[in-house]
C-alpha cells in the first residue's frame, strides 16, 4: 500500500502479489486495504476501522496466535478452509480482466489500474472499439467519457471525412462518400483528384459535300459538327475549331483563328453551303489538314474529324499514314447508307476502335472524341508539363521532290511525382511510306 503522494508505483506493483488487483491497494486507502485483506482472511477486524487494527493484524500474522480453540471464532481460517478457498478463488483469477469486464457489473477503474493499466480510459476505448468493429470507412470515436467504470464509458462509429485532407487538386470540389471521396473537377481538368489539366486541342472538320454524299448527307454532317462544337470550351488557350468542305476541291470555310465564339462557330458550320461536286478527291484535304495541324502551338492536340461516305477518286492511304505519323488523331464517320468501309478505316488512325466512328452515329463520335481529350489528360504513365521543342523539316532531293518528312519533339515529362525524364521521339517516313524512329 502506498504512503504519502510521492511514489514508486513500478516497486509498490512488484511488491504485491498476483493479481494486482488483489493485493496491489490504492494510495493511502484503509478502506481498500481492509477489503482486500478482508476478502483472504475470514473475519479480519469486521468491527474495526481504526490503525489499531493494522497492529493487531500484523501480531496476529507474525505469532500465528489463536483468540481461542473454537474453529469458528479464529482469526484465520482453518487449513481445510483456507485451501478450499483459495482453490475456489484461484478459478475466479484465472479468468482474467475481459471475462471479469464482461459481467453485469462491469470493472471499475481500480480494477482495470491493478493489471497494470496506467491509462485506464484509453485501456476502455480501445477495448469497446474493438468489441464495436467500424465497418469500412468508419472510425470508432468516445461519445461519453466517464472511465470510473467500463459500463460507463460510450463509444460509436462515426464516418471518416476522407476530405477533411483536401485531396481534390487544381480547384476541384470535394464530395465526402461513405469509405471514399469524389473531386468535381473544373472544364479542361481531369482525373480522380483533378490532377492533371488539359493541354490546348485544335479539331479541324474535313465534311465531304460531294454529290456522292447529297445534301441530305451533307446537311446530317454539319449538324453532327454542330452538336460537337456545343459540347466544347471554345477558346484561344481551350479548344479552337477550323472547317473544310470538299469534293473535287478544296473549300476553307473558316480557320482556327477565325472565331473564338461557340454560337459564331455553330452558325458558320450549319450555314456552309453545299457544292455538289461530282469528283471526291479525299486526299487532297487530307494533305491541307497536315501542315495546319503541325504548325500550331507545341502543347496542342492536334484532332482531325473526317466526316464522308469514304468514297474517292483519290488513294487515302499515304495522306492518311502522314497524318497518323505526324501525331494528329484521325477520327472517320460513315456519312449516309453506300460507304466505303476500307476508305473508312484507312482515315481512322489506329486502333479502329478508337477512331473509327459508327455510321451516322453521333453519340459514337462524341463518346470517343471525349474518350481521347479526357484520356489524355489523364494519361497513365505520363503527365507531359513541358514540350520544348516540336519541328516539322522537309527532306528534298536536287529536283525539289519531297522524299521525306520529319517530326521531331523534345518533351519533359514527369513520371509519379517527383522524378523527371526528357523523351525525344522522332517521326521520319517516305512520303507515301511511313517509317518510324523512337
Amino acid at each position: 500500500m502506498g504512503i504519502g503522494t510521492d511514489l514508486d508505483i513500478s516497486n509498490l506493483q512488484t511488491i504485491a502479489g498476483n493479481p494486482l488487483r488483489d493485493y496491489y491497494v490504492s494510495s493511502n486507502d484503509y478502506n481498500d486495504l481492509h477489503r482486500k485483506v478482508s476478502r483472504l482472511i475470514n473475519g479480519l477486524c469486521t468491527a474495526m476501522k481504526t490503525e489499531g487494527c493494522l497492529v493487531l493484524l500484523y501480531l496476529l500474522m507474525s505469532l500465528n496466535t489463536h483468540l481461542c480453540d473454537k474453529d469458528e471464532l479464529r482469526p484465520f481460517l482453518s487449513k481445510e478452509k483456507a485451501a478450499s478457498y483459495l482453490q475456489g478463488r484461484s478459478k475466479r483469477v484465472k479468468r482474467g480482466i475481459n471475462e471479469e469486464c464482461s459481467e453485469y457489473e462491469g470493472c471499475s477503474r481500480e480494477e482495470i489500474r491493478e493489471i497494470g493499466v496506467s491509462d485506464v480510459c484509453a485501456w476502455m476505448k480501445n477495448r469497446l472499439c474493438y468489441e464495436l468493429y467500424c465497418a469500412p470507412g468508419y472510425i470508432c470515436v468516445t461519445t461519453h467519457r466517464d472511465c470510473s467504470n467500463l459500463n460507463r464509458y460510450r463509444v460509436a462509429c462515426e464516418d471518416i471525412n476522407e476530405c477533411a485532407s483536401n485531396p481534390c487538386q487544381n480547384g476541384g470540389t470535394c464530395s465526402n462518400n461513405i469509405n471514399s471521396f469524389s473531386c468535381s473537377c473544373p472544364e479542361h481538368v481531369h482525373g480522380t483528384m483533378c490532377e492533371y489539366v488539359c493541354t490546348k486541342v485544335d479539331i479541324l472538320f474535313l465534311i465531304d459535300d460531294s454529290s456522292s454524299v447529297s445534301y441530305s448527307g451533307f446537311t446530317y454532317a454539319k449538324s453532327v459538327a454542330a452538336k460537337l462544337v456545343d459540347c466544347l470550351t471554345i477558346g484561344p488557350n481551350d479548344v479552337r475549331v477550323g472547317m473544310m468542305t470538299f469534293g473535287s476541291t478544296v473549300s476553307t470555310r473558316f480557320t482556327f483563328s477565325q472565331f473564338f465564339d461557340k454560337n459564331q462557330i455553330k452558325s458558320s458550320i450549319v450555314g456552309s453551303s453545299y457544292r455538289g461536286e461530282i469528283r471526291t478527291n479525299t486526299n487532297i484535304p487530307l494533305q491541307n489538314a497536315l501542315p495546319l495541324m503541325t504548325s500550331n502551338q507545341a502543347d496542342t492536340l492536334d484532332i482531325v474529324i473526317v466526316l464522308t461516305d469514304g468514297k474517292s477518286n483519290n488513294d487515302v492511304v499515304y495522306a492518311s499514314q502522314a497524318l497518323h505519323s505526324a501525331g494528329v488523331y484521325t477520327f472517320a464517320m460513315g456519312i449516309g447508307l453506300d460507304l466505303n468501309s476500307y476508305n473508312l478505316q484507312t482515315i481512322a488512325r489506329n486502333p479502329n476502335t478508337d477512331y473509327l466512328v459508327s455510321t451516322n452515329d453521333y453519340t459514337d463520335l462524341h463518346r470517343k472524341v471525349s474518350k481521347l481529350i479526357n484520356g489524355l489528360c489523364t494519361g497513365k504513365a505520363y503527365l507531359f508539363n513541358e514540350i520544348y521543342h516540336k519541328t516539322s523539316v522537309i527532306f528534298k532531293n536536287a529536283n525539289n521532290d519531297q522524299l521525306f518528312f520529319r517530326r521531331k519533339w523534345i518533351i519533359r515529362a514527369t513520371v509519379g511525382s517527383s522524378s523527371t525524364v526528357v523523351l525525344v521521339d522522332v517521326d521520319l517516313f517516305f512520303v507515301g511510306r511511313p517509317i518510324l524512329y523512337r
